[in-house]
């Protein structure tokens, strides 16, 4: 059985997939119903129809009374099917980039005005380019900071949870590990629209264990701790605790706020909204990066986070730690040193 709170994370709908970990805490030592009374129960409250597809799953897995925490979550992640990644779907004024100002657009975003979309198939307000990256821009850069949005390889739509630099001065953006592979080329998409296709990043390290990459940025790049105004890193860690409220910034959903419901040294699940578009994201606490966005844990269209009608109607989202990708970058390679910019 996986030793690992989570053997394998999907994106809240179901069309990223990524082959991950989770580490329980003191999993040897958790009884068989703490899955219940610390997700299940609340997400129960929150969403009934998820939680009775999730005990259905569990009851499926057929793991006995004295299944521990990361055994029934281990078992949960494989009783839902892994989807086919997610494709591109260009959209008509930009590539994943639409404004409508129809009223069913206005009512699905909870937003009067104007609504952007910059992810096929969620109805959430997008981010739009912010005037500091149109100014990098202007000075032939491209700008990368928390929450910026990235197309790895021409075919994965990420977030970057944070950018700095490591003692050897290597500029570098860390975001999610299923994102793409070491070797990859890294494009900031909202210079894409600007009209920047070039690349400006590429792959160069991936965690073992947790979900987690690092991009080396190139020179054609500035990095920055505020990349949207009010969203500041300024800091990394620690690990969120239980009962946290964390925020997360991405390219799919923009900004949502939840509690942290669970949490030991490497993993967290908190109920931020994510959804595809939205993994590498950076989970805030105040100034500081605690978490990159990981996927929901129920990997279903029933469970996708897909308007911010849903509410807290929507799957748990995974997220590693960021003081656990800091002890792992330190053990030699790029990223050894790291400091936030």
């Amino acid at each position: 059985m996986a030793s690992r709170l989570m053997r394998r994370i999907a994106i809240a709908c179901g069309t990223l997939a990524l082959a991950g970990t989770l580490a329980a805490p003191n999993a040897t030592a958790q009884s068989s119903d703490q899955l219940s009374q610390e997700v299940l129960a609340p997400l129960a409250q929150l969403n009934p129809e998820v939680a009775d597809q999730v005990q259905a799953a569990l009851d499926q897995a057929h793991l006995g009374s004295s299944a521990s925490l990361q055994e029934q979550i281990a078992a949960l992640a494989e009783q839902f099917p892994v989807k086919t990644p997610f494709e591109l779907e260009p959209l008509p004024n930009g590539p994943f980039y639409e404004w409508t100002n129809d009223p069913f657009s206005q009512v699905m975003a909870l937003k009067a005005g104007p609504v952007l979309h910059r992810v096929t198939g969620s109805f959430f307000h997008g981010p739009d380019v912010p005037q500091a990256a149109r100014d990098a821009h202007a000075r032939g850069k491209t700008l990368y900071g928390p929450g910026t949005p990235i197309l790895v390889n021409e075919e994965s739509m990420c977030t970057v949870a944070v950018t700095g630099t490591d003692a050897q001065g290597r500029k570098l953006a860390i975001t999610a590990g299923h994102c793409g592979e070491v070797g990859q080329t890294v494009k900031g998409f909202d210079a894409v629209h600007l009209g920047n296709n070039a690349p400006s990043g590429t792959i160069v390290r991936k965690g073992q264990d947790l979900d987690y990459a690092v991009i080396e940025l190139g020179p054609n790049t500035e990095i920055t701790s505020e990349y949207y105004p009010g969203v500041a890193v300024h800091a990394v860690g620690p690990e969120p605790r239980s009962l946290d409220t964390a925020c997360k910034q991405g390219l799919a959903s923009n900004n949502s706020c939840g509690p942290v419901l669970l949490s030991d040294a490497e993993y967290a699940i908190s109920h931020v909204c994510a959804r595809p578009g939205d993994s590498g994201g950076p989970l805030i606490e105040g100034d500081r990066v605690v978490g990159i966005i990981s996927g929901g844990i129920v990997p279903t269209e029933l469970a996708a986070c897909n308007t911010p009608l849903q509410g807290p109607l929507h799957s748990p989202t995974a997220t590693v730690n960021m003081e656990a990708v800091l002890r792992d970058l330190n053990n030699g390679g790029v990223g050894v040193g790291f400091q936030p910019a």
